[in-house]
């Protein structure tokens, strides 16, 4: 078995917001307008947002390349954050990979719960590799 250098391997962020009481349609817009442009732009490998209206939650989960992808994607996403970052707050916010200590400077303040897992085993296969 080899040995992936931290930071270097596919890595999962999974975020909880929490939605503004009233904000629904806002936060929905803002989340739409920065996901398409992050499609356009970005560098993760796959963005998907759940919303779950009733208790006013939102769970965006990311799949990127490695660390360097995250740095990117924060960089490139920075203004529609913040637009969706208007009509929410961040519930929670879990990481799924080794990241680097770069990423781990970007990641929310001790305030907003999560944890950061290692990989035990796994694999990715991305389509054209099956």
């Amino acid at each position: 078995m080899t040995s992936t250098p931290v930071g270097s391997s596919p890595i999962i962020l999974h975020n909880v917001m929490r939605i503004h009481d009233g904000q629904l349609e806002e936060f929905t817009a803002a989340i739409h307008a920065a996901v398409d442009h992050v499609e356009r732009n970005g560098t993760p490998l796959m963005v998907q947002v759940f919303l779950d209206p009733e208790n006013m939650l939102a769970h965006s989960i990311q799949l990127h390349r490695d660390s360097e992808s995250i740095e990117r994607h924060v960089d490139i996403a920075a203004q529609g954050i913040a637009r969706v970052m208007d009509h929410c707050t961040i519930q929670r916010f879990d990481v799924f990979g080794d990241v680097s200590p770069a990423v781990r400077a970007l990641l929310p303040d001790e305030s907003v719960p999560g944890q950061i897992l290692p990989p035990v085993s796994g694999f990715l296969r991305l389509a054209g590799q099956a």
